[in-house]
């Protein structure tokens, strides 16, 4: 079949210009030119989706092949390749079959660890025939790669008592805690927790070690609700000239790293160094990020005001756990209105409970509400840039809330309005996020825009500047730099001088909206 035939068959099984695009390897602007010169639409309608969902639903539904998706054996491009559906529609299929919204991210996880856990098993196996006091551990290797993987996965997976018991009776000695061999090169994950028990056993020699007040916190919470994670992870991402950086916390089942950074140790100061005398390198977080997003690892850093006081209570923690999908209430976007709201205390009040900025900086606020209740459970805004162009900002979903599809609500809705909005632009924060959102949703990525400058009081981080607010604007030149930090007055207290944070920065994505 011709690509041209190929493309307008395709088109009517509801695949959009993206999804035929990474269909047959096409350009975009061929892929359009074919669909125009055929008078057929360069957009899907809503009703021509719904259909073919019901189509693809019952074409799966009892299918043999869903049993290799559970067994992390298809990403979800191969996988809608293989069985000719648009990837645009896979989450809303696969949440009818399964009943279950994160279904593929889920799934892509457990793809990319599977991926993943094939160099890490190499690593072991490396390190078993290399390391004599891992010689306890040779019967896992085997000729046949299958085999020493499965082997290696029910070894490391296994009781960690066992496991540091054979280590003690093969060496004569027990293994170390925090990073002992069994830890370091073996990756089996130790709680504090369980490192006490196998102490009480004399399995374990726990050493002396220095973790923050803020990091056990971490521990706690994530132990709290069960979530797997390995601590101070060299293992995942490389820095510069091959060097390995720490994870303060990996959460491998959710490909989630977790960096921790407060100013005293993460500040770029010039003068008002820390006893240490070090400073990070101005694109040292953002490096950090980019590693771990080339990595397929999201990469989230949070900076003294994300754990500050209150805010890791109130929002830093419940946003985490909104991100790992736990205690969320799931709203489909049938049951959610979109209206403009003119109240600036509902506005307020929403963002005073749900992040710790409030500032409404928009032409145009509008929220979310529930159909049912009336419930406010998001928001976003819109402000005039130029000509036909406006800017998507403060886009917030409720704590503890999650609404399947809200991007694309939101966007119907724009589309919608009567002001000529041809071109929306809006900003994701690198230190959150990657954007994925925006890109499955069809936004196109523009650029990064590399490391951005915060001021923030070590007295107070709640009291921060940032490079659009700071009283003094010349930010490039060291004299000006220099003032902020020794001499800018605090907002919050009589002190002086602010310290220079360089977080990851953002991405500007760009959205065409159809034609009015």
């Amino acid at each position: 079949m011709k690509n041209e035939d190929l493309i307008i068959k395709l088109h009517k099984k509801a695949f959009t210009v993206n999804d035929i695009v990474l269909y047959l390897n096409a350009k975009a602007h061929y892929v359009k030119k074919v669909l125009r010169n055929h008078n057929l639409p360069t957009q899907v309608s809503t009703e021509t989706k719904q259909y073919w969902i019901n189509q693809y639903v019952a074409q799966l539904k009892n299918h043999p092949d869903l049993k290799n998706i559970t067994k992390g054996y298809y990403s979800k491009l191969a996988f809608a390749s293989k069985h000719e559906i648009p990837v645009s529609l896979m989450n809303k299929i696969f949440a009818i079959l399964t009943g279950n919204s994160l279904y593929w991210q889920q799934i892509s996880a457990k793809y990319a660890a599977i991926q993943k856990n094939k160099e890490l098993y190499a690593e072991i196996a490396q390190a078993i025939q290399t390391i004599p006091e891992l010689y306890c551990f040779k019967s896992v290797l085997n000729t046949d790669i299958f085999i020493q993987r499965a082997n290696i996965s029910r070894l490391i997976n296994s009781d960690v008592s066992k496991l540091y018991s054979t280590f003690k009776m093969y060496n004569n000695e027990p293994d170390t805690y925090p990073n002992g061999l069994i830890q370091s090169k073996l990756n089996v994950t130790v709680s504090r927790s369980q490192a006490k028990q196998l102490e009480n056993q004399d399995l374990i020699i726990i050493q002396a070690c220095n973790i923050s007040q803020i990091e056990l916190k971490f521990e706690q919470f994530f132990d709290k609700l069960g979530v797997f994670y390995t601590r101070n992870n060299r293992s995942i991402i490389t820095g510069p000239n091959d060097e390995r950086w720490e994870l303060d916390f990996y959460l491998p089942d959710y490909q989630i790293g977790i960096e921790i950074n407060p100013s005293y140790t993460h500040n770029s100061n010039h003068i008002r160094k820390n006893k240490y005398g070090t400073t990070k390198a101005k694109d040292y977080h953002f490096n950090k990020y980019v590693s771990a997003r080339d990595q397929n690892i999201r990469l989230i850093q949070l900076f003294e005001y994300d754990l500050y006081g209150k805010n890791l209570e109130k929002f830093t923690f419940p946003k985490l756990k909104s991100i790992l999908n736990i205690d969320t209430a799931f709203v489909h976007t049938n049951n959610v209105l979109i209206e403009p709201c003119h109240n600036p205390k509902v506005i307020k009040t929403f963002l005073k409970q749900n992040q710790a900025k409030t500032d409404v900086t928009g032409d145009c606020t509008y929220i979310l509400k529930l159909a049912t209740t009336n419930e406010v459970i998001g928001m976003f805004e819109l402000s005039y840039l130029h000509n036909d162009t406006w800017k998507l900002l403060n886009v917030l979903v409720k704590q503890n809330y999650w609404i399947d599809g809200y991007l694309d609500k939101i966007l119907d809705y724009i589309n919608q309005l009567p002001f000529n909005i041809k071109q929306l632009l809006t900003y994701t924060d690198n230190n959150w996020t990657c954007g994925n959102k925006f890109k499955q949703t069809g936004w196109k990525f523009m650029h990064e825009t590399g490391p951005n400058v915060k001021f923030v009081s070590p007295d107070n981080p709640i009291d921060f500047y940032t490079d659009k607010d700071i009283p003094i604007k010349i930010l490039n030149d060291d004299t000006f730099l220099n003032a902020i930090e020794t001499d800018l007055s605090h907002q919050l207290d009589n002190k002086k001088g602010y310290d220079i944070i360089y977080t990851c920065g953002y991405k500007l994505w760009s959205y065409q909206l159809k034609s009015h």
